[in-house]
């Protein structure tokens, strides 16, 4: 399925396990991170001792509800 819009515009995985040695390298709990990618994108990142926090703005494309009997 192909979708109308580029959504994946930055990859968390990454930026979740980089996080955590950058804060400590730069001793900055927070981060603002780009993706340097065609498609590019930016977060902030955030180490919270034992997980790391991503957030930016983002827009909702889709909703559904999953059901369990």
């Amino acid at each position: 399925m192909r979708l109308p819009t580029n959504y994946f515009k930055v990859t968390g995985a990454t930026h979740g396990q980089l996080t955590p040695y950058w804060t400590k390298q730069l001793d900055k709990p927070i981060l603002e991170a780009r993706q340097l990618s065609q498609r590019g994108g930016a977060l902030r990142c955030e180490w919270r001792g034992d997980k790391v926090i991503l957030w930016d703005r983002a827009v909702t494309f889709m909703q559904s509800e999953l059901w369990l009997d």
